[in-house]
């Protein structure tokens, strides 16, 4: 994993965003990753907020 950017830490630090060479990645970084993170409204919506802004950042 290198960071080329700023890492983002979504739903409570268990989903992790990052930039690596203009492709964006997501780790799942849940104790358990075998399980799905679970998001509320306002977690989909900062997970949307930071895609959009990965996406402005590959361009």
């Amino acid at each position: 994993m290198s960071l080329h950017g700023k890492l983002h830490e979504i739903v409570g630090g268990e989903v992790l965003a990052w930039l690596d060479n203009g492709v964006i990645c997501l780790k799942a970084i849940a104790p358990n990753n075998a399980d799905p993170v679970e998001m509320n409204e306002h977690e989909a919506e900062e997970l949307v907020q930071v895609l959009q802004t990965l996406i402005r950042e590959c361009r």
